[in-house]
C-alpha cells in the first residue's frame, strides 16, 4: 500500500501520551473485524507499536472513543484490570487508498507487537451481543446471528484466529466465513486447535501448549479468572459485542541473541468498545456469565491435554 498519508492528529484527552506517526502498513495479524483490502482503508500499524483501528461512522465509532476517555480517567478500575484493555493514544484522520475522504482512527497499542509469530485467537463475548440502546432492527439483526452462532447456547463466539506451524514454516489461519459456521460441539476442538503445534490437522490437533498457555499461574485461565473477580464486583461498564484476545508467541526458536522465544506465555486483551452502556442496574451478568463459560470450556482442553 505504501505510506499512508495521515492528514490531521486529534489530541482526544489531555492524558493522551504523544505518538510520532512513522510508516504506516496494514497489520498482517488481523483475525477478524477491520482488515485492509484493496481499496478499502482498514485497521494499521507503525514501527513504533501503535495500532491504527478505523471508527466506525457515526455514533458507535464515537462510543468506542467516550469509553476509552472513561475508562482510562476511571480511578475506580484497578490497576491490574487497566492492563487487560488496549492503551489509548487519541484519535487520528487518515486518507482512504481510493479517494473517498478520511477515516477517523483510534491509535491504540499494537496487542502482538514484538512477535515474531503470533498466534491469535478473537473471541466475540456474550450471550446476547446487542445493547440496550440499539435500535429494535439492530437488536433483531443481533439476535438472528446470535442464535445462528455459538453465542446464544454457549455465552461467547470465535471469530478468528491463526495457528503458527513450526514445521509448515507458515500459519493456518481461520477467517470468518468459517468460524461463523461452527457448531458448539466443535468448539472444544477448535480451542485445542489454538494451542497445537499441527494446526493444520482437521481430525487430530495435539494440543501441545495448552498447559503452558491456558494453564498454570500467569495462563490464560488465571488472567480470565482476575477479570472474573472485577466483574463480579464491577456496575459501571456493561459490555456488549466486546471481544476477548488471546495471544501468545508461537515461534519458539532462537531469535538473534540467541535466546528462545517464550511460546507459552499468553497475552489476555479486551477489545472493542463501541457497544459499552453505563448506568445500568446492578453487574453485567451477561459478560460474566460469558467469562464463566469460556474459562470452562478452555478448563477443559487443558484437562483433556493432561488426561492423555
Amino acid at each position: 500500500m505504501g505510506d499512508a498519508e495521515v492528514r490531521k492528529l486529534e489530541e482526544v484527552t489531555a492524558t493522551s501520551s504523544p505518538v510520532l506517526i512513522s510508516k504506516l502498513k496494514p497489520s498482517s495479524n488481523q483475525v477478524a473485524g477491520h482488515q485492509f483490502e484493496e481499496g478499502h482503508l482498514g485497521s494499521l500499524v507503525d514501527e513504533s507499536g501503535n495500532f491504527f483501528k478505523p471508527l466506525q461512522d457515526g455514533e458507535r465509532g464515537e462510543r468506542e472513543v467516550i469509553f476509552y476517555e472513561k475508562f482510562w480517567a476511571d480511578k475506580n478500575v484497578p490497576t491490574n484490570v487497566k492492563r487487560f484493555f488496549p492503551r489509548f493514544h487519541g484519535t487520528v484522520l487518515i486518507d482512504n487508498p481510493d479517494g473517498a475522504g478520511a477515516t477517523k482512527h483510534a491509535i491504540l497499542e499494537d496487542l502482538s507487537s514484538g512477535l515474531r509469530q503470533p498466534c491469535i485467537m478473537d473471541i466475540k463475548m456474550g450471550f446476547r451481543t446487542w445493547y440496550p440502546e440499539a435500535s429494535e432492527a439492530y437488536k433483531i439483526k443481533c439476535s438472528k446471528k446470535d442464535e445462528e452462532t455459538t453465542s446464544a447456547s454457549l455465552g461467547f463466539r470465535i471469530c478468528g484466529l491463526q495457528v503458527y506451524d513450526a514445521a509448515a514454516g507458515s500459519s493456518w489461519k481461520a477467517d470468518r466465513n468459517w468460524c461463523r459456521k461452527l457448531r458448539p460441539s466443535e468448539v472444544p476442538s477448535v480451542l485445542k486447535r489454538f494451542v497445537s503445534t499441527n494446526p493444520y490437522d482437521d481430525e487430530h490437533p495435539n494440543a501441545s501448549k495448552a498447559q503452558s498457555v491456558y494453564g498454570g499461574p500467569h495462563g490464560v485461565i488465571s488472567k480470565l479468572k482476575e477479570l472474573q473477580d472485577w466483574f463480579e464486583v464491577q456496575t459501571t461498564y456493561h459490555f456488549s459485542s466486546s471481544s476477548v484476545l488471546i495471544i501468545y508467541e508461537g515461534d519458539a526458536s532462537p531469535c538473534e541473541s540467541g535466546q528462545a522465544q517464550d511460546s507459552g506465555l499468553a497475552r489476555v486483551k479486551f477489545i472493542d468498545f463501541a457497544h459499552v452502556s453505563y448506568g445500568q442496574v446492578g453487574t453485567d451478568e451477561n459478560y460474566l456469565g460469558a467469562l464463566k463459560s469460556l474459562m470452562s470450556y478452555i478448563s477443559a482442553s487443558v484437562g483433556e491435554r493432561s488426561a492423555e
